[in-house]
């Protein structure tokens, strides 16, 4: 498997939060490169400020780690690509940074490894480490960078290059003092603690970080379904107040106003088609329909074979639900007359709908199975619309409402009276009206 393969397969190994974090981390391992070249002119520029002191050998050690430095960083941004990075490469330059600067460190003579502040530059190597937000990986560099200070400090006492006396006299003779070395150690140990501890907070912001812009994003994800599966349904606009509002899906007494829009003898009309030209007459006819029930506010309920079951009310009210319901009926006849048109230019026969609209109450909410549930509405009101769609073909007529409907719209619609008739699930007779026309 190419490397590039593998860091594929390792990223996709992991959870989207651990993903973006490897990102982060990836880019804070080009960071400190970065700096690790800043730091290789630093000391070049050092060994400069240092050459007329004529101590040859440190002079050497720090141009020889400056360039060691210089390379071995360009090296590591050719592995800090997006094909070759592995989180190896961290511990990895950790430790090569430590023994750098240890063996620098070593160079100089001993006056400088126990007087000066050159041990400081353990500070930077685990302060570099803390940048990858990684406890683990700053626990690595200070182990190293006490462990390489202990040894640097410790062979010139074994070899007895070195003097060890009192805190005083390391101020006015060539002596060294251990009990000062010691305080450099303990002062180095409690650093690194310090920068594990800021690590492993800032690891844990971070991941906070991630985890929340991935929740955000989950959450925008899940808005944006919804309304793409309100929207099948509703309008964009309704449905993106059913997001901001909310809606009772467990379901709700509202009254509202059913409208039934079927096609007559759609089987028949049917019979001389291919399965193409059926689906394609049925999508064609479909689309204009709804988009007619959503222009005057109404919900599309469901589809029932060719016939369409709208609501207007549920899941909000638009306080004109009776009226809106009567003008999508006609505007629906005006958009059939423009489809039989081209029916009759093509030489097919015309379609021919009825339309039936009663208005009370309905229990509307997600009605279904665990496995499928279906915002919709129910009841008696449901029941009766269906039926008096259906009795337009009794009655020869198109549009038909119901008493309740009629009541309702106060005079706004001009209508002829039916003669009553006898439904199922009805105990007396139902009075309906065909629709002529409405103001406005």
């Amino acid at each position: 498997m190419s490397s590039a393969s593998a860091v594929a397969s390792m990223k996709a190994g992991l959870s989207p939060s651990k993903r973006l974090f490897l990102e982060e981390e990836q880019r804070s391992e080009r960071r400190v490169n970065a700096i690790r070249i800043g730091m290789a002119l630093v000391f070049a520029g050092l060994g400069l400020l240092i050459k007329k002191e004529g101590n040859p050998g440190s002079i050497l050690a720090i141009f020889s780690a400056s360039g060691f430095i210089l390379v071995y960083s360009l090296v590591l941004f050719f592995f800090l690509s997006d094909e070759r990075y592995s989180r190896a490469i961290k511990y990895v330059s950790v430790s090569v940074d430590v023994a750098i600067l240890s063996v620098v460190l070593y160079s100089f003579s001993a006056y400088r490894t126990y007087k000066t502040p050159a041990f400081l530059v353990y500070f930077v190597v685990v302060t570099l480490a803390a940048m990858r937000f990684s406890g683990r990986l700053t626990a690595l560099g200070g182990a190293l960078s006490i462990g390489c200070y202990v040894v640097v400090v410790a062979l010139p006492l074994v070899t007895g290059t070195v003097e060890s006396g009192t805190i005083q006299e390391s101020f006015t003779t060539a002596k060294v003092s251990i009990v000062s070395t010691i305080c450099r150690i303990i002062l180095l140990t409690a650093f690194v603690g310090v920068q594990i501890y800021i690590a492993e907070r800032y690891r844990l912001l971070v991941r906070r970080a991630v985890d929340r812009e991935l929740e955000l994003e989950k959450q925008r994800e899940d808005k944006q379904r919804v309304i793409d599966t309100f929207s099948r349904y509703v309008t964009q606009q309704v449905a993106q107040k059913i997001l901001n509002e909310g809606i009772n899906l467990r379901g709700e007494k509202r009254t509202a106003t059913i409208l039934f829009c079927d096609i007559r003898d759609f089987t028949r009309l049917s019979d001389g088609m291919t399965v193409e030209e059926v689906v394609g007459f049925l999508n064609d006819y479909f689309s204009r329909m709804i988009d007619v029930i959503f222009e005057h506010g109404g919900t599309l309920d469901k589809f029932i074979g060719d016939a369409i079951m709208a609501v207007f009310g549920a899941p909000f009210t638009s306080g004109r639900d009776e009226e809106m319901a009567v003008r999508s009926a006609i505007r629906i006849k005006q958009v059939l007359r423009e489809i039989n048109d081209l029916r009759v230019a093509a030489d097919k026969e015309p379609v021919r709908i009825g339309i039936g609209i009663h208005t009370g109450e309905v229990i509307a909410g997600n009605i279904g199975s665990d496995r499928r549930l279906e915002y919709t509405a129910i009841g008696r009101t449901v029941n009766i619309a269906s039926r008096i769609e259906a009795l337009n073909k009794e009655f020869m007529t198109d549009v038909l409402i119901s008493q309740s409907t009629l009541d309702r719209l106060q005079g706004m619609v001009e209508v002829e009276k039916q003669k009553t008739a006898k439904i199922r699930g009805v105990d007396s007779p139902v009075q309906t009206y065909r629709v002529v026309s409405m103001s406005g």
